[in-house]
């Protein structure tokens, strides 16, 4: 079982994004990979690949979910509302790959 608690993140994930988790998918059969699938009313669904190892976990969504503005906006949102669950402070690494957002969070 992971280190960190992944369902936490993924709490704060959607309490950010202002978006419900609909779907929770475990891939290639291993708890370490996971595809999160949420919504919002009047919003289209969108999905979140996570990779949780012992002491991260690593979000990657593509950028077209946000421009520039609003993943900076929703970056400070979303690492001082992990702060606030974790209830210490974590380390954050964000980074643009190709067509995609990187997100690593150490606990």
């Amino acid at each position: 079982m992971p280190g960190i608690d992944y369902m936490k993140v993924i709490g704060v994930l959607a309490k950010t994004l202002k978006m419900e988790t609909t779907d929770l998918h475990y891939r290639d059969q291993s708890i370490d990979r996971i595809e999160v699938t949420m919504a919002a009313q009047n919003k289209p669904g969108k999905k979140f690949s996570l990779t949780v190892s012992d002491f991260f976990l690593e979000i990657v969504f593509p950028s077209s979910y946000m421009n520039e503005r609003e993943f900076t906006r929703w970056r400070s949102s979303f690492e001082y509302e992990l702060e606030q669950a974790f209830v210490k402070n974590v380390v954050m690494e964000f980074k643009v790959e190709g067509a995609s957002y990187h997100v690593k969070v150490t606990v």
